[in-house]
């Protein structure tokens, strides 16, 4: 409904750059019907809007955590901003229901536990990235002594009162020492 505001208006959607090396790079460019509906847009349309994505693999993590919303900052807009928004709008609101188009190719119980398999995999990625995070979090503060651990900062600044004290009493009897003239 959102979309037949923009009927007859033409998105581009395109990837910059392919996923995967020896890919050729993708783009969806469609037409947005009467009922808002989006159709295979005609050669040499001009697009009302353009977005650009770029693949990397920290957009594919922030879009499995965080679903379509995750991805918004590997985004550029190029054209009308209004229809952007309400792509945008409509992107983060979707939600694929990929074992209803799966069961019509395998059937209902295989796509079910096709979708459970997938789930349960991006169950691991997940924990595998934040594992990894974890890890190297350790591995950078601890092991290399490249960051300071929380405790380690508490104990430096605990240090450095206790010098900067101890240098302010030495300052004190150094300054009793002088003689006066």
């Amino acid at each position: 409904a959102r979309l037949r505001a923009h009927a007859g208006r033409t998105i581009r959607i395109a990837i910059d750059a392919p996923p995967l090396p020896g890919l050729p790079r993708a783009e969806l460019v469609a037409t947005i019907d009467s009922k808002g509906l989006l159709r295979p847009a005609e050669p040499d349309v001009e697009p009302a809007v353009t977005l650009h994505l770029r693949p990397s693999v920290d957009a594919a993590f922030e879009l499995l955590r965080e679903g379509a919303h995750g991805a918004t900052r590997h985004v550029r807009v190029e054209g009308d901003a209004a229809l952007a928004t309400t792509v945008g709008d409509l992107a983060r609101e979707l939600r694929w229901d990929a074992e209803e188009d799966l069961s019509r190719v395998t059937g209902d119980v295989a796509a079910h536990r096709i979708g459970r398999l997938v789930e349960a995999a991006l169950a691991q990625f997940r924990d595998i990235g934040s594992r990894a995070r974890g890890a190297a979090e350790r591995y950078v503060a601890d092991d290399q002594k490249l960051l300071a651990t929380r405790a380690l900062a508490r104990e430096l600044a605990d240090a450095t009162r206790s010098l900067d004290q101890r240098l302010s009493a030495l300052e004190s009897r150094a300054g009793a020492l002088r003689p006066s003239r």
